[in-house]
């Protein structure tokens, strides 16, 4: 994901400009040097709000090879909003993640 604001699409959909799905392979090295492997589908869209954005997501995960049969579900959001403590202007970040494993 890089510009937010850029309209993506593929082949078979086209996604409205404030949300992304993107499907990627993750390879953790292991202790042993060993390498597990996962694929991850996930979705994320940006919502502006007075004063506020944020960002909502979901994302799916499935173990390959050895870990074949594993799955996780993951939603979450993030709020990214100004604030202003004295006369410095800062950002405040709040943020939420439920990431339950399953098998």
């Amino acid at each position: 994901m890089t510009d937010p604001d850029v309209i993506r699409h593929n082949q078979q959909t086209q996604e409205p400009k404030d949300t992304a799905t993107v499907k990627y392979n993750v390879k953790c090295p292991l202790e042993r040097g060993e390498v597990a492997k996962l694929k991850v589908y996930s979705a994320v869209r940006k919502v502006k709000e007075a004063g506020r954005i944020v960002f909502v997501w979901r994302a799916l995960t499935e173990g390959q090879d050895d870990l074949s049969g594993y799955h996780t579900d993951e939603t979450g959001w993030l709020v990214v909003r100004p604030q202003v403590i004295g006369d410095f202007p800062s950002t405040v970040l709040e943020s939420y993640v439920r990431f339950i494993p399953l098998s």
